[in-house]
């Protein structure tokens, strides 16, 4: 089928009313509040010095995962070492490098405002925070404005294989207007909540469908689905969601092989291998720009 002829998910008519079997996820529904619970109820019995630690080894490790997942290898000492500075905790001397400050920057934010109601400034805090040492992107701190189409490809560089397209950068804007008021109207007491798991795996699918800002997506959106869960719980859910994505969630390719999850950056490419022992490239572009 040609690329004109392809329907994406925003462009059906009923986009976004999403439809799902409820009862399937139920189960997962209570293992997860259970398991929750007894974590919460765990926590209370260990020292401030302990929690503390706790919490830097736990944001520490899902730093260092929702990174590798975009293909980006941070140094855990200097993550750690920006989020005590960033917690108002007892630092060492190791020095703090700037990808490694934003994405601790992000998360601690992500954290301490998690009840807060979902704006397009909180977005683009967590963006500008993220990616303000990236000196080849167009925009940080707002959305996409660029006119090429952004897609996620794979394959040779010279014949590239598109698996999607988002939303032109002119639509970004009105969709993201509708995305928050979603986002906030299916919160726990708000006039139409959701249940915890579906609500964070919609506010993840939903926002990366729209792919509102020139690079990091992948990471705002796992950001996103934790701030999900955590207004759930009723605080941060201590669960490392990017490290249970990367164990466990395989996306299918064509061919019936299946790969890693795509990375997040414009230009940028992952090296993967897929199931069926092939080497390919998984990345996102903006169509007319070179993969590299």
């Amino acid at each position: 089928m040609a690329l004109s002829l392809m329907q994406w998910n925003w462009q059906i008519p009923d986009w976004p009313e999403f439809r799902y079997d409820a009862s399937a996820v139920t189960p997962f529904e209570q293992r997860f509040l259970l398991s929750s619970g007894e974590i919460l109820g765990a926590m209370r019995h260990v020292s401030a010095s302990e929690r503390d630690q706790l919490r830097i080894d736990l944001l520490s490790e899902e730093a260092m995962k929702t990174s590798a997942i975009e293909g980006e290898l941070l140094d855990r000492r200097s993550v750690q070492s920006s989020l005590r500075r960033q917690l108002g905790l007892t630092t060492d001397s190791y020095p703090v490098k700037p990808r490694e400050k934003g994405v601790a920057e992000m998360m601690v934010d992500a954290c301490s405002t998690y009840s807060d109601l979902l704006t397009h400034e909180t977005l683009f805090r967590w963006h500008s925070m993220l990616l303000s040492h990236d000196r080849h992107l167009d925009t940080i701190g707002a959305y996409r404005k660029h006119r090429d189409a952004m897609q996620i490809v794979s394959g040779r560089l010279d014949r590239p294989n598109v698996h999607f397209e988002a939303p032109p950068s002119e639509q970004v804007r009105q969709k993201m207007e509708r995305y928050i008021e979603w986002f906030n109207r299916t919160a726990p007491g708000a006039s139409e909540p959701l249940s915890a798991l579906v609500r964070a795996g919609l506010s993840h699918l939903y926002f990366e469908s729209i792919h509102p800002f020139e690079d990091g997506n992948g990471r705002i959106g796992r950001a996103l689905a934790e701030k999900s869960l955590a207004q759930t719980v009723g605080q941060p859910s201590l669960i490392a969601l990017a490290f249970t994505i990367e164990r466990g969630n395989c996306s299918p390719l064509p061919g019936g092989g299946l790969g890693a999850v795509q990375p997040d950056h414009v230009g940028g490419v992952s090296r993967k291998r897929d199931l069926d022992g092939d080497e390919g490239i998984v990345a996102e572009r903006r169509h007319g720009a070179e993969v590299a």
